[in-house]
Order: C-alpha cells, then sequence, then structure tokens
C-alpha cells in the first residue's frame, strides 16, 4: 500500500454523515462511536472537522484499526481503539470508562481493505491463499472449513450465507477436489465452482 490512505479508501456519503451527526456532536465533550472504523475515512474527517469531540474507534480487523490510527494523526490522542464487534459497543464503552455516546455511525459491509488486499484471500480477482477471516488475528480460515466441513455443511454455508441456488453441486465439486488436494487458493475455488455450475448458469 504504498499510495496515501485518503487514496486508498473514500468514505462513502462523508458530507451526508457528517451533517447528520454536527447537532449531536456540537455539544462540548461530545463522544463519536465509529462502530465499524475499517480504514478510518470517517473517523479522522469527524475528529477534524469537531476538535473537541471524543472518539471511540471499533474493529473487529486489527490491521484496520492500525491503519486507522496511522491515518488520524495527532488526533489519534482523542481516540480509544478498541479491537472488538459493533455489536459490543455497551461492553466497549463500559471498559474505556464512558456512560453513553452522542453520535454513533456503522458502515456496514465489507470492507474495501479485505477486498483489495491479495493477503486477505477475499477477492476472486486475483490467486491468493483463502484466509477470508475478517478479523485475521484469529478462527478458521476459509481453506480450514473447505478441508474440514462435510458435504452437507458445505451446502449449507453455501446456500445460506452466500444464496447460491447451486449449492449442492459446488459442495460435491469441493469434496471431489479435496479428495485429489487440498483447496487452499482462490483460484482452485473458482475452478471448482466453473466446473460444478451449468453451462446455462455460468451465461
Amino acid at each position: 500500500m504504498d499510495r496515501p490512505l485518503e487514496e486508498l479508501h473514500t468514505p462513502v456519503m462523508l458530507e451526508e454523515c457528517l451533517d447528520a451527526m454536527r447537532p449531536a456532536l456540537a455539544a462540548p465533550d461530545a463522544l463519536y462511536v465509529d462502530a465499524t472504523t475499517g480504514m478510518g475515512g470517517h473517523l479522522s474527517a469527524v475528529l477534524r472537522e469537531f476538535p473537541h469531540v471524543r472518539a471511540v474507534a471499533i474493529d473487529r480487523d486489527p490491521q484496520a484499526l492500525e491503519i486507522a490510527r496511522t491515518r488520524v494523526g495527532a488526533d489519534a490522542a482523542r481516540c480509544r481503539f478498541v479491537h472488538a464487534t459493533y455489536d459490543e459497543i455497551p461492553r466497549v464503552l463500559d471498559e474505556v470508562g464512558y456512560v453513553g455516546a452522542d453520535a454513533i455511525l456503522m458502515d456496514l459491509g465489507v470492507s474495501s481493505l479485505q477486498l483489495d488486499m491479495r493477503s486477505r484471500g477475499f477477492s476472486y480477482a486475483r490467486d491468493a491463499h483463502l484466509d477470508m477471516r475478517m478479523d485475521s488475528s484469529g478462527g478458521r480460515t476459509a481453506a480450514d472449513i473447505l478441508a474440514t466441513a462435510s458435504q452437507a455443511e458445505l451446502t449449507r454455508i453455501l446456500r445460506t450465507y452466500g444464496e447460491e441456488r447451486f449449492a449442492p453441486k459446488i459442495a460435491a465439486g469441493i469434496v471431489a477436489a479435496r479428495d485429489e488436494a487440498p483447496v487452499e487458493t482462490s483460484a482452485q475455488l473458482v475452478q471448482i465452482i466453473r466446473s460444478s455450475l451449468p453451462q446455462a448458469a455460468m451465461r
């Protein structure tokens, strides 16, 4: 990542978010919670726009938190960075000593950090090891799941989380492929999916 962080990640609807939170963040000692900090686009803008605001930055990805800390620069002194998920806001605020928040922002969805970094294994556009963990500090990788899950479990995962109508065919293809060799890269998985789908579906 040689480009400036501002070029790597442009926060969505930034001005609209700032305008919506402006009345709440105008209060003295206002507390802002960025519940999905990512690379810190919204966080850095809030800290810059409201020099009096304190912030709690939450993300399940420790790599994203470090990028956000770098991005906000000297404003990091007004911010607590916490490795957690957005559904843990009450616990996080209690642990850092705050009773409540004046404004909370959640930018839900997959972060461009995960999609753009080859090493994270989320993108099918480039061959990479099948990691796919939002929190790379622990838990099973996608390659681990493909190696150990039963065909029925793979079908359930693909159908439930991917809404994939050809889930049984793809799951069967994964099981057949792993009998020959471990499925460890995104290129392998793409090939299995392609070979499992009917030609009409491919078009």
